[in-house]
């Protein structure tokens, strides 16, 4: 069943799919860095990874004409930038 839906994902768009994983790979490394971390994360590697993954996935919803998850995607694309420059001492 799941292999059948990944498949159907994937013929539907192979670009978007393959940037999905790719959004997939960044964010789950950096979700999986801040909870090893979480009792004194380093944000400024952390926010960067975030950022990759939600631009990539920006980017599938974009081809995929997502409307809701690319408005999300774009969200936290826009705060993972405001994030690194706090966690850098920039604001």
């Amino acid at each position: 069943m799941i292999r059948e839906w990944a498949m159907r994902s994937y013929r539907s768009d192979p670009v978007a799919f393959y940037w999905e994983m790719f959004s997939l790979v960044f964010t789950l490394s950096a979700s999986i860095t801040l909870a090893w971390t979480a009792a004194d994360p380093k944000l400024q590697y952390i926010y960067p990874f975030f950022f990759i993954g939600s631009v990539s996935s920006s980017y599938a919803c974009w081809r995929r004409q997502l409307v809701w998850p690319l408005f999300m995607g774009a969200y936290f694309s826009c705060i993972n930038v405001f994030g690194f420059a706090r966690a850098m001492g920039w604001m």
